[in-house]
């Protein structure tokens, strides 16, 4: 090979090294050099395989032999664990140059461990979407040739959703709707429209005669021209509520024939069952939200591993984590008013960092803010505090909550903690509380009567007050409709 002048290579970001017929260095760029941890003058003058033995079995070695001796190109993707156990990914250009050849790497390991750790939680995703116990479809919309919706294909089911039908996803996959259940018209027609074409989310029953089941549904759509739809099967619950009005009917006969002693009594029971059925379905109701939650992120994950980006995987990761653990939450807060009246439990005291925890909880919180909504924190006084954690976190999370429900702007958490007297005050710039509901807005099931629309038990104040007052606290507010609400609560040691 003759000698040629190499420093156009010099400074090329991809490494480049040239060899012999014999596989010798002619040519190692700086950028090579520091791929695989030798300088240029190393190398220079020396055989590959002496320098690097292990390469001698390798696909690499082969394949670039072969170019050598028939005068060929190769692109190939390399790993290469070296002496110290260090293992690299190369990709690599292999091209004739004189007579020997010129290879062009680039060192892609970083690229490799991102795939393998998006492949790792992908599967998770999927394992999660193949096990939950709803039924979820993605389904694509058809257009006619006026731009009209008139059919839906599936793109994505569970196996949950498929079983219904008695089919696999495999074999449902690619089908249109119109096959299964006949023309896309109606009621399934307009909300489709109104999901896909006017990005609403839309939640409805339906019974399907052709299932024979009640279904919830809640749909929305994912990405343009797709409607996802998380669906709960209703039918026991349906026809319970169908018995209870059959109960209902039968205690109004029996009342109206009996004594008024005893229809007194039967109307007792009558409002009881009525309550525990309103709280049964808005509980069902609340629970659905962190689910849905959690399938709308996942829905960003899957786009986000598409297009290969990774800055906000953690922070939708630790979002699902903590929408899981808001179910949980949920829970308690529903069993709490009968756990009190059976004794409660013992309050679990621990020393730690008011302001870090605070901190945490601002952070996880931000995530469930509207566009353009901040959690701001103010701070005062002394950090450490001797209290129960876990019922303080309660009372925080409750309040934090619904500010965010029911305001568009910033909100501030602002602590003074002195001595261990603690005093919170959570503050929003919401719709306020109407003058005339104030007096009953720590009343179990009570709802102002400017929240309608807005998704609500009216159990949270009514269980952050019980909180409060079991950790020998108080609590108080002000607030004016329109202008916002601020929400006290003092604990003294």
């Amino acid at each position: 090979m003759n000698q040629l002048d190499f420093s156009l290579f010099d400074n090329l970001i991809e490494g480049i090294q040239v060899l012999s017929p014999r596989f010798e260095y002619i040519y190692v760029n700086e950028a090579m050099g520091l791929q695989i941890n030798c300088t240029p003058q190393e190398l220079i003058g020396h055989r590959v395989l002496d320098k690097f033995p292990g390469l001698a079995n390798t696909e690499l070695f082969i394949q670039t032999n072969r170019c050598m001796k028939e005068r060929t190109n190769l692109e190939i993707v390399q790993k290469y664990k070296f002496r110290d156990g260090v293992e690299k990914w190369f990709q690599i250009k292999v091209q004739p140059f004189e007579d020997g050849l010129l290879l062009m790497s680039s060192d892609i390991t970083k690229t490799k461990q991102v795939e393998e750790k998006l492949k790792k939680k992908e599967k998770a995703y999927r394992k999660l979407f193949e096990e939950m116990q709803e039924y979820f479809l993605v389904q694509e919309a058809v257009y006619n040739d006026q731009n009209e919706i008139v059919d839906l294909k599936l793109v994505a089911i569970n196996s949950m959703a498929a079983n219904l039908v008695d089919k696999t996803p495999e074999e449902l996959i690619g089908r249109m709707v119109t096959e299964q259940l006949g023309p896309l018209e109606g009621s399934m027609l307009e909300i489709t429209n109104r999901v896909i074409l006017n990005s609403e989310s839309v939640r409805y029953e339906k019974f399907m005669p052709s299932l024979n089941r009640w279904l919830n549904i809640h749909s929305y759509s994912p990405q343009p021209n797709q409607i996802a739809s998380l669906i709960l099967d209703i039918t026991e619950a349906k026809l319970s509520e169908l018995e209870w009005e059959k109960i209902n009917q039968q205690l109004d006969f029996i009342v109206k024939n009996r004594t008024s002693e005893l229809a007194e009594a039967l109307a007792r029971e009558q409002k009881l069952s009525t309550v525990k059925s309103n709280f049964l379905s808005m509980a069902a109701h609340e629970l659905k939200t962190p689910l849905s939650a959690i399938l709308l992120i996942v829905s960003v994950l899957d786009r986000i591993a598409e297009h290969g980006e990774t800055e906000d995987r953690e922070k939708y990761h630790r979002y699902i984590e903590e929408q899981a653990k808001e179910l949980l939450r949920l829970l308690d807060s529903f069993v709490a008013p009968f756990h009190r009246e059976i004794g409660g439990g013992q309050l679990a005291y621990e020393t730690f960092d008011l302001f870090v925890f605070l901190e945490q909880i601002c952070e996880e919180f931000q995530c469930l803010c509207k566009e353009g909504q901040q959690i701001l924190m103010q701070f005062e006084g002394e950090r450490i505090l001797e209290q129960d954690k876990g019922i303080l976190r309660r009372i925080i999370i409750n309040l934090l909550t619904n500010a965010i429900k029911y305001s568009q702007k910033d909100i501030v958490i602002s602590s003074n903690l002195k001595h261990n007297n603690l005093t919170l005050r959570i503050k929003d710039e919401g719709m306020g509380i109407p003058e005339a509901d104030q007096a009953k807005v720590f009343d179990p099931y009570f709802r102002a009567s400017n929240s309608k629309g807005i998704p609500g038990t009216g159990l949270g104040l009514n269980i952050v007050k019980m909180y409060v007052e079991q950790i020998g606290g108080n609590i108080s507010f002000v607030s004016n409709e329109n202008e916002g609400t601020t929400f006290m609560v003092s604990v003294l040691d």
